[in-house]
């Protein structure tokens, strides 16, 4: 899995699957990137980090 900024995360094609960590519950949530998403909240925690799995050609 690779880890992505925010700033990658709001540019991912609506519908893109991608895991949020969050260190303060320590658990993982699966994702899917559209307008109202985790990462497009204007309160979203900066500490979480985000994850797409990589897709070999």
């Amino acid at each position: 899995m690779k880890e992505l900024t925010k700033e990658e995360v709001l540019n991912l094609q609506e519908g893109t699957q991608y895991v949020v960590y969050n260190p303060f519950t320590d658990s993982l949530s699966v994702e899917i990137a559209n307008k109202k998403d985790i990462a497009h909240n204007k309160y979203c925690e900066p500490r979480l980090k985000f994850y797409v799995k990589e897709y070999e050609s």
